[in-house]
């Protein structure tokens, strides 16, 4: 979609794969509220379904085509009062919003140009006559975040492959799964109920503090999308001897992608950037729940001041 031979394509998320690639590719992709659209048969509390574009308009477009539930699902929200298409002919008015560029893990170190990036997306935004300030929601990516969310996925993982062999009829090997997903749901064979209820409880604690960051008067956040330039060809695929090295690395990749996936507020990467070698670099933005119609607004008046690099470094 990014070489330009399709409009639009579709993606889904579960831990920052719409927003991740368009994040490297020079393209827009919003990541909607969990309940905005369906994810029908799939039930994951973690995964949402979207489109990766060349506009804004062409977001807004399909989530105002494709937006609302599938009968038995899980996760539901009301309509936004104000259209999708409806917002981008309006300009926001002046909003609070939180600019973080570092996470707390202790093995994360987001990069220079990625965090250069995001404080050029500040400035621009002030010129928009928005209130921007240093803040963001404490520990959102942090140690505790990386145990409790790898104990969850791990153990997801392994139900995710149980179901998968139901559904094919017959009993899965290694030979039939990448390495990485079948080490991750070795991993998840691990864990015991118990600790899978006690990293749940504390999804649900770290959910209720993180959001509440949003109702102490700040609109929107902004963040790096991503946490280091793209990967080369190969670098991420597992070893035989190691299959999950990968995670050490996709943690620095995903920092400020995930806690979304987790929490389930909307977030957009925007490639407002580019770095010095000619590659893009997107910034994310985040609002709360059921906001994306705020999200789109701010993407389209981002988009008229500052036509988006990352398209043309990317083709």
């Amino acid at each position: 979609m990014a070489a330009g031979l399709v409009p639009i394509a579709h993606a889904r998320d579960i831990g920052g794969s719409i927003r991740l690639p368009a994040a490297w590719c020079g393209v827009i992709a919003l990541k909607p509220s969990r309940g905005r659209t369906s994810t029908a048969p799939l039930v994951d509390p973690n995964l949402v379904e979207h489109v990766i574009t060349r506009s804004v308009r062409d977001t807004a477009e399909v989530l105002a085509a494709v937006a609302g539930p599938a009968p038995g699902d899980p996760y539901m929200l009301a309509p936004t009062e104000l259209g999708y298409l409806k917002a981008l002919e309006l300009e926001p008015a002046p909003l609070r919003i939180g600019v973080l560029t570092s996470v707390d893990a202790s093995s994360v170190a987001i990069a220079t140009e990625w965090v250069r990036a995001a404080e050029e997306a500040a400035r621009l935004l002030e010129t928009l006559d928005h209130v921007v300030e240093l803040a963001g929601p404490r520990g959102l990516f942090d140690d505790a975040f990386i145990e409790h969310t790898f104990v969850s996925t791990a153990r997801e993982f392994k139900r995710m492959l149980e179901n998968l062999a139901v559904a094919v009829g017959s009993g899965l090997t290694p030979a039939d799964v990448e390495p990485f997903s079948w080490a991750l749901a070795e991993a998840g064979a691990a864990v015991s109920d118990a600790t899978y209820s006690a990293s749940q409880t504390w999804e649900r604690a770290y959910t209720a503090e993180v959001t509440s960051w949003w109702n102490d008067a700040f609109d929107l956040l902004l963040t790096p999308a991503v946490g280091e330039p793209p990967a080369l060809l190969g670098e991420l695929v597992p070893t035989p001897a190691d299959p999950l090295a990968s995670l050490r690395r996709y943690r620095q990749i995903w920092s400020f992608a995930a806690p979304f996936s987790v929490i389930g507020q909307p977030a957009i990467s925007l490639p407002l950037g580019q770095s010095s070698d000619g590659l893009p670099i997107g910034i994310q933005l985040v609002a709360a729940l059921g906001r994306e119609d705020l999200l789109i607004q701010v993407a389209a008046q981002l988009e008229q001041a500052s036509p988006f690099r990352g398209l043309e470094a990317s083709t």
